[in-house]
């Protein structure tokens, strides 16, 4: 062989394997492979504990993603983590850790964040991985023991500021409740004497009760239902968030445990709870945090379900695709465990869950890490509830265990559905509750000025306005009691409700701009008094 060639196979060779080396050492170290551009931070990402202990990830910008996606900088495999769960970002300021809207949470301290400020040998959770923030060449703090969640966080709104608050008519009476988001107070309109439940936000609440807590006003007011708490209003006085609500003087399910459970009388309550959710399915809205503690009891024993803090409504910005809120880990579905697109079934699995607690005495996922309760309904099955209490009978232990179902279309229909399964029957001569009357709302067309009456089910299509973007039978709009009902029917250009394309019935909203394709425009108005004429 030539010598020179030979030289030159040699040099190649070892290059080749140089830069195998170099990519093997960048893969396994996740960055460290390469030393930090000029002006990086001299801080680095440290495991401390889970699948990925021991690994050190640097800075090679002023900030690393954190998430199960491969373009991410620290790539966690597991279904807890969401495909980009969070960030830390490097600021003259400081080091600040962000949550990205993820599924399952970003933890400091057992408690759940937006987003916090770092120091070195911080450290924070994500899934399975416990994280230590470090400098360049230093070693990892030792692990420290876990932390159980802070459930309920120290109030900054004192007793005496949240009675400082003052509504319409209204005098306020006794504090009936305190939670880690809330106070609730009793009211007692001055002239009727009717009473009223007054729920004010703490400005201590999590950050992502903050975020929902004028969702949930607004979500009551639209439902109005026998079986669902009322809202009267909601607003604000002196800084303070609040909504106004029907008080109801029994206590809530969780209340109930420990006694001797009627069997009947509980599947009672679990027919009028699915009704109260099958009406709000119907309105697009789905409640996300079934549990004991929202199931509440008027004086006469009639049950309705309440706390629609987290619930989502079809048809309104979403801030990811994987998800927001994970309800109460015991509680919560397959669907949101997994962070997919939730519907009405997702609701029927809470409550079966809730179902299985009464009779069984706990419900079927248990953990002391809220975190291994959400892997447990990704990847167990519950044990079948009869081998817990053997007086549950086989035709009840089959519905529930079909509504714990995690594929959801193996699941009932309607709560209807799995109410009638369980053997519910409504009494004798049960007269079922009307609907509140329907209010006169009419569609305009923006440009001609052309109005149609709402006042039975209509649909949208080409003949109305002629325009080769609207499909012959592109949406319907539906009147349901108080509210109206919009849903796509396979157009090809789509319906979009104030600018956002529907895929599911959506509730509409005074005044909300409806396009059918991206041209012809409607405007929905509603010739109705606000709802909140009771504050005063």
């Amino acid at each position: 062989m030539d010598p020179v060639l030979g030289f030159t196979l040699l040099l190649a060779v070892i290059a080749g394997f140089g830069l195998l080396m170099w990519r093997r050492g960048k893969r396994v170290t996740g960055g460290q492979g390469r030393p930090p551009a000029a002006g990086t931070p001299a801080l680095s990402i440290a495991c401390i504990s889970g699948p990925l202990a021991g690994r050190q990830f640097n800075f090679t910008t002023t900030w690393l993603r954190l998430g199960r996606e491969r373009d991410n900088e620290i790539v966690i495999d597991s279904p807890l983590v969401s495909r980009h769960h969070a960030l830390v970002n490097v600021t003259p300021a400081g080091v600040a850790l962000r949550d990205l809207e993820s599924t399952n949470g970003t933890w400091v301290n057992g408690r759940r964040i937006l987003e916090q400020s770092l120091d070195e040998n911080s450290s924070f959770q994500i899934g399975p991985c416990v994280f230590a923030l470090v400098g360049l060449g230093r070693t990892a703090p030792p692990i420290q023991p876990p932390q159980p969640p802070i459930s309920h966080p120290l109030p900054s709104i004192s007793l005496s500021m949240a009675r400082s608050v003052e509504i319409g008519s209204y005098d306020q009476l006794d504090l009936v409740g305190e939670g880690g988001a809330a106070y609730v107070y009793k009211m007692r309109h001055r002239r009727t004497g009717e009473l009223a439940a007054l729920k004010i936000l703490k400005e201590s609440a999590d950050p992502y009760f903050k975020q929902r807590f004028a969702e949930e006003g607004q979500i009551g007011l639209k439902l109005s239902h026998p079986h669902i708490v009322e809202v009267y209003g909601t607003g604000e006085a002196n800084g303070i968030h609040y909504i106004l609500m029907e008080y109801l003087a029994g206590q809530s399910l969780r209340d109930r445990f420990g006694r001797p459970i009627d069997l009947n009388e509980l599947i009672a309550i679990v027919a009028q709870i699915g009704s109260a959710l099958d009406y709000a399915h119907s309105q697009g809205v789905f409640h996300r945090d079934i549990k004991p503690e929202n199931i509440l009891f008027t004086d006469q024993g009639t049950a309705k379900l309440g706390d629609f803090g987290i619930a989502r409504l079809t048809g309104v910005r979403r801030y990811t695709s994987e998800g927001m809120i994970i309800g109460t880990p015991e509680y919560m579905s397959f669907e949101q465990a997994k962070g997919m697109e939730l519907d009405g079934r997702s609701d029927q699995y809470s409550l079966a869950i809730v179902m299985y607690e009464m009779l069984a005495g706990r419900p079927p996922f248990t953990a002391a890490n809220p975190l291994a309760v959400v892997e447990k309904h990704l990847s167990e099955e519950p044990v079948p509830v009869r081998r817990l209490n053997p007086r549950v009978p086989e035709q009840v232990e089959r519905t529930i265990m079909r509504s714990l179902n995690k594929d959801r279309n193996r699941r009932y229909t309607t709560m209807a559905d799995m109410a009638g399964a369980l053997g519910y029957r409504a009494p004798t001569g049960a007269v079922a509750a009307a609907p509140p009357p329907s209010v006169r709302a009419r569609l305009v067309h923006t440009d001609s000025g052309r109005v149609w009456m709402l006042d039975r089910p209509m649909e949208l299509g080409r003949e109305m306005v002629d325009h080769p973007l609207v499909s012959r039978r592109h949406a319907r709009i539906q009147p349901n009691g108080r509210t109206y009902v919009i849903e796509d029917l396979g157009s090809v250009n789509g319906t979009y409700v104030e600018g956002r394309r529907i895929t599911a019935p959506t509730v509409l909203s005074p005044g909300a701009r409806i396009h059918l394709g991206p041209a012809v425009a409607f405007q929905f108005l509603v010739e109705e008094k606000p709802r909140d004429g009771r504050l005063n």
